[in-house]
């Protein structure tokens, strides 16, 4: 029986192939229905990726164009960096000040930093002390 339902799950590309991006159809329907009923969070669409890399590397493609602004908070995956270079934007990446006991990114370093910025500035935490990207020109 085990290898019966072994190699049914080997002929269904969902359980062992790559999946559309924006994650299966299925489990996003459910953490929708969750976050309505459990959190009261509604009308929301949901992207599930296999992880921060993959998320982060959503959000800089749809959110950066290559003239804006990038800020990454060291430590900071070197994936992030290649996203950002996929835009075109290498030459507008800044390191970001971080605290030095926690390493997290520092909230007074981006507050003076944003205040030089001409547009709005959109964010994204993809990983847990990394991965704000504030769009904004030069």
């Amino acid at each position: 029986e085990s290898l019966e339902r072994a190699r049914k799950a080997l002929a269904d590309d969902t359980i062992h192939g790559y999946g559309n991006d924006e994650g299966s159809a299925e489990l996003r329907e459910a953490i929708t229905r969750k976050l309505a009923l459990e959190n009261g969070i509604k009308n929301s669409e949901v992207m599930v990726t296999c992880g921060a890399n993959q998320a982060f590397a959503n959000v800089v493609l749809s959110l950066a164009d290559h003239d804006d602004a990038v800020i990454l908070f060291p430590p900071y995956y070197f994936n992030h960096l290649m996203a950002v270079q996929m835009t075109g934007g290498f030459g507008t990446v800044e390191m970001g000040g971080t605290d030095p006991r926690t390493l997290e990114p520092s909230a007074e370093w981006l507050e003076r930093r944003l205040a030089q910025q001409e547009k709005s500035p959109s964010s994204s935490s993809c990983s847990p002390k990394s991965g704000v990207v504030g769009r904004g020109r030069r």
